[in-house]
């Protein structure tokens, strides 16, 4: 029921590296309906989910913070403003069919912008000329206060839906659903 989403970048134990391809790999659901809809519970968890940054419409939510804060912050509907495309940008010439802005973004959401800004740069320093990649602290990816919550609930759905996973693999189904979610609500019209 699970099939394996090649990646570049993952987390710990969940995962296994292929070294012959210098790839991680990510759980995904093969249910695409499924995943849109723990994507899109994930995304408006109420208080601590996507929205509560990116907004509803994903164009990002005004506060009364700075104007800096707001031009760093992500409108989803617009990939040029996404890290993970700017990343590819200045390292795809460098690493061609090693780096995806699909394997940057889905990490960003699996790890958390503290845990991708400590571990993954060394990694792809190894493999680029450059080392200065980093995302905002305030991005949690599906690292909400509410992540024992959210696990929970998504692991009752699996079951009722009689979805057969390790128990292992619940972050990586999170976050590649998250990123499906994101991927089909904010597509762009034109293209």
């Amino acid at each position: 029921m699970i099939k394996i989403l090649t990646a570049f970048l993952c987390i710990f134990s969940s995962v296994a590296f292929a070294s012959d391809s210098g790839h991680f790999s990510y759980r995904m659901l093969e249910d695409q309906k499924l995943a849109l809809e723990i994507g899109e519970i994930l995304y408006n968890q109420p208080g601590d989910g996507c929205w509560s940054c990116h907004g509803g419409n994903g164009a990002g939510v005004r506060s009364p913070t700075s104007k800096a804060v707001e031009e760093m912050r992500t409108d989803l509907r617009n990939r040029e403003t996404w890290s993970s495309f700017k990343i590819i940008d200045a390292y795809a010439s460098e690493n061609p069919n090693q780096l995806t802005q699909k394997a940057i973004a889905t990490s960003l959401i699996r790890l958390g912008a503290k845990d991708w800004n400590r571990k993954i740069p060394p990694i792809v320093a190894q493999k680029t000329k450059q080392n200065n990649i980093y995302f905002d602290q305030r991005m949690i990816g599906i690292h909400s206060k509410y992540l024992k919550k959210n696990t929970k609930r998504i692991t009752r759905l699996l079951k009722r839906r009689k979805v057969k996973y390790k128990r292992k693999h619940i972050m990586d189904l999170m976050a590649t659903s998250v990123y499906l979610f994101i991927e089909e609500k904010f597509r762009p019209t034109s293209n």
